[in-house]
């Protein structure tokens, strides 16, 4: 497809751009790719100053914003798009939840009055779950539950709510991005690094009662690739879709491969407490912005050896 504000790399060029979630593992690479070709500025608590160092030696300006607590005070109005995956998540207090999150993704809609595209970072954790195995589409029902995160799923569903109606009432192209398992070199590296955390440290991973925990990995590199494209398509009314990796994997078969690569023992645990994931149909995304380049194995392996050096190599 035709994505006019992109070199032909595919890139944003030439824009102000406003990234929330900076230091996290969708956002973060996202704002040093840009950084060199746009005026962008992250938004964050940067609690970690050696990520916030990394950004700002890559060309991003950043400013401290906590969310539920500061305002947008000294951020600039002009900016032309936004990329909003900060989230305020762990905490079991449903209206706290809501009230921050959705307070926050309408503080940074109606401050920046022309923008030609807003992304929401959600989640597929917004679906409710059907058959394991069923790959869930747009139009599936939403009242998703998480055993790890009991909360996450409705606050998402209601700044996806927030995003819809301000889309249409102020006119702001948006997207929403309900994204499936991120992995890579940022952050935490995403759900295959924390659970070999827990192998390494010789824990279980967690696995639900009777089946596996469906997902579609997506690494980094995919949504660096992506995020342009995303912005693209927004439109009033929001555009919806799903955000995920061409493939779907189940989380104990992504970790038996892991287990695999490094040698290190992998013990399953069923439980009711485990990262629960759903499987979600790609059709929508690929006919709107493409497919993905890094197939899970590659990207896996590609993780591995930039978070754990020397346990794939230790293992062959």
């Amino acid at each position: 497809m035709s994505v006019a504000f992109c070199d032909p790399a595919g890139m944003v060029s030439g824009k102000k751009v406003l990234i929330t979630g900076a230091t996290g593992t969708v956002a973060r690479p996202v704002a040093e790719a840009l950084a060199p070709h746009n005026e962008v500025w992250c938004l964050g608590r940067f609690g970690d100053v050696d990520v916030r160092l990394a950004l700002e030696k890559a060309g991003a300006t950043t400013h401290v914003w906590n969310m539920g607590v500061d305002s947008l005070d000294g951020v600039p109005r002009d900016f032309t798009h936004v990329l909003h995956s900060a989230v305020l998540k762990g905490l079991d207090d449903f209206d706290v939840q809501i009230e921050v999150n959705g307070t926050a993704t309408a503080m940074l809609m109606t401050h920046c009055p022309a923008l030609e595209a807003f992304l929401f970072v959600s989640s597929s954790a917004v679906y409710k779950r059907l058959d394991p195995a069923h790959r869930h589409v747009e139009t599936d029902p939403l009242g998703g539950a998480s055993p790890y995160m009991t909360s996450y799923p409705t606050q998402k569903i209601g700044s996806e709510a927030v995003v819809r109606s301000l889309a249409r009432t102020l006119g702001i192209p948006s997207t929403i991005g309900r994204l499936s398992v991120t992995y890579g070199p940022y952050g935490y590296g995403g759900l295959p690094s924390r659970f070999f955390e827990l192998m390494l440290a010789g824990q279980p991973v967690p696995v639900p009662f009777g089946h596996d925990n469906w997902c579609n990995p997506l690494h980094t590199d995919d949504v660096v690739r992506q995020v342009p494209r995303l912005w693209a398509i927004a439109s009033v009314p929001a555009t919806i879709v799903n955000w995920a990796g061409d493939d779907v994997v189940g989380q104990a078969e992504m970790m038996r491969y892991v287990a695999e690569l490094t040698g290190v023992p992998l013990v399953l645990e069923e439980t009711e407490d485990n990262r629960a994931s759903v499987a979600l149909d790609q059709a929508r995304r690929a006919e709107l912005i493409g497919g993905c380049e890094v197939p899970w194995r590659e990207g896996v392996r590609r993780m591995l050896e930039a978070r754990f050096p020397g346990w794939i190599q230790a293992a062959q």
